[in-house]
Formats: structure tokens, C-alpha cells, sequence
């Protein structure tokens, strides 16, 4: 199963380099009007409001660096999973 993802107000966090070379994020996203408000890692932003953040990721972006977003059970909210 191939599962698309279009986040619109939400933004990654800050980068760092992890020791195979890649980049990966921090696990946090900003939401809301200015990035007023600031996801955790294992969380995302409510797509109802932006004004919240909810259990869960929608992609690798909402994990911390070597964890993998992982849909169970054909869900619609992946959890954060190590690599």
C-alpha cells in the first residue's frame, strides 16, 4: 500500500547530519498561524484546526532521526518506529 501525504501548514524541524551521511529531521513541526505552535517528535499537527498537536506521524518528518513512520493495520496515523 502507497500512502501519500500533503502537509500544508506544518513545517519540519531542524536538521542534523546522522553519522551514514543523511539528513534527517528533529521530529518537531511547527502549526498554526507563524508556527505559533510546536509538535514533538511522535506527533503532528491536526489537520482540522493547525492549532493542535495530536499522538502519531503522517511521515518520517514527525519522527525523531532514525526512526521510520510506520502504518499499522491500515491506519491513517502512522506511529514512529527505530529504524
Amino acid at each position: 500500500m502507497l500512502v501519500a501525504c500533503v502537509v500544508v501548514a506544518c513545517s519540519g524541524g531542524s536538521s542534523s547530519t546522522p553519522a551514514d551521511g543523511g539528513a534527517c529531521g528533529d521530529g518537531t513541526s511547527h502549526c498554526g498561524k507563524g508556527g505559533s505552535v510546536t509538535c514533538v517528535r511522535g506527533q503532528y499537527c491536526d489537520r482540522a484546526s493547525y492549532l493542535t498537536c495530536l499522538d502519531g506521524c503522517y511521515t518520517n518528518d514527525n519522527c525523531a532521526c532514525g526512526e521510520t513512520c510506520v502504518y499499522v493495520d491500515g491506519g491513517s496515523v502512522g506511529i514512529c518506529e527505530k529504524s
